[in-house]
């Protein structure tokens, strides 16, 4: 089903801004080719500059599409071409956030693969000037991608910073080869790059530029019965970002089994006087959806809180301050994993002789007592 760009403009008192569009409302024709916008940033003039992606029904490619409304919800014919600008490099480009800087200019994240023949996917960002045109002093030609360590990467958010440097932060997943033809996403967990100005790697974050973290020891595992193998991904992933005053970065995203937000101090290491080792694992949802710093420094969170088919989901928003809880670090020769944290909903049965876990990469010494770090027995 074709999908097209709905905007929205609400007065102070939460109704339909009727200056704006046809009643409040701005929809675009049905498009060609599916449309779906995911940013948008409010320019001083009162306009916005939407972002999203383009592609046709059933295609694995996609391209980046920007649009600029006037106040009054109509495109501005001097942007791009009618108000759009529609931006590919031959592969599959995809936006997932957008920010605004000083300049007018604004730098797009979000993810690159270079040919339907190639399944590695980059994190890649792309700077545009006030015009639409792109910046030629940015990157390459306006373009920075960005390799991490596995397969598939991308950026999911993006934040600037007030020295002009640009955070981006989201995942990295390992694609594995399994016996016949079929290949299986089997370890994902979060990343972050820090940009200078100009788009290269700041040095002096994490390692070249680039953070790669795990929340806690979970990877691939393996179900085997007599008559069926599945594999079940357990990974994490960022989905917002938030800066602090002092510099600090704050991340939200997705546990295995819960929504959680960590931070990192400026140099891109884990901050473990946050929450309980740095990590702040909020259990009663799936997801983070949106996190803001207040003036007074406490952090406000929007989550979405899981459902079923007896009790659909909702929204929780909250408040966290305080103390941060003590960090106390594991005991040698015990792993974090549990069947319990793992699958607490889980509501069939299995063979704990059959059962078995898969660890993806190489284990640390603490891992020691799981026996063979590559496939264990469940005791």
């Amino acid at each position: 089903m074709l999908q097209t760009w709905v905007l929205a403009q609400l007065a102070d008192d939460g109704t339909l801004d009727p200056t704006f569009g046809s009643g409040g409302t701005v929809v675009f024709p049905p498009p060609a080719e599916s449309e779906t916008p995911v940013a948008f940033v409010l320019l001083a003039d009162g306009s916005i500059l939407a972002a999203g992606n383009v592609g046709a029904v059933g295609s694995t490619t996609s391209s980046i599409q920007l649009r600029h409304l006037l106040a009054d919800g109509t495109l501005d014919p001097t942007f791009g071409s009618s108000g759009t600008v529609t931006t590919s490099f031959g592969g599959s480009d995809a936006a997932a956030a957008m920010v605004l800087q000083p300049d007018g200019a604004v730098v797009v994240a979000g993810s690159t693969t270079p040919s339907l023949l190639d399944l590695t996917t980059q994190v890649q960002l792309i700077r545009y000037l006030g015009d639409g045109t792109l910046d030629p002093s940015f990157g390459t030609g306006g373009r920075v991608v960005t390799t991490f360590a596995e397969t598939r990467s991308s950026a999911e958010a993006l934040a600037l910073q007030p020295d002009g440097a640009l955070v981006a932060a989201g995942s990295t997943t390992r694609i594995d080869e399994f016996p016949g033809p079929i290949s299986l996403p089997t370890d994902q967990y979060p990343i972050l790059a820090r940009y200078l100005p100009d788009g290269s790697l700041d040095p002096t974050f994490g390692s070249g530029g680039k953070v790669s973290t795990r929340f806690g020891t979970l990877g691939y595992t393996r179900f085997v019965t007599d008559t069926l193998e599945t594999h079940v991904t357990l990974g994490s992933s960022i989905s917002r970002l938030a800066l602090q005053a002092d510099g600090s970065i704050l991340v939200g995203g997705q546990f295995p089994v819960a929504g959680v937000v960590a931070r990192y101090d400026p140099s891109g290491t884990l901050d473990p006087s946050f929450g309980k080792c740095a990590v702040l694992t909020t259990g009663f949802v799936n997801d983070v959806g949106a996190l803001l710093v207040q003036p007074d420094g406490k952090l406000v969170g929007a989550f979405g809180t899981p459902g079923d088919s007896e009790n659909p989901g909702g929204l929780l928003v909250a408040r966290y301050g305080g103390a941060p809880a003590a960090c106390r670090a594991a005991a040698p020769g015990r792993a974090s994993l549990t069947m319990k944290t793992a699958f607490p909903n889980a509501k069939f049965g299995f063979d704990r002789s059959k059962f078995a876990f898969k660890w993806v990469g190489t284990p640390g010494s603490t891992l020691a007592d799981f026996g063979d770090p590559t496939s264990t027995a469940c005791a």
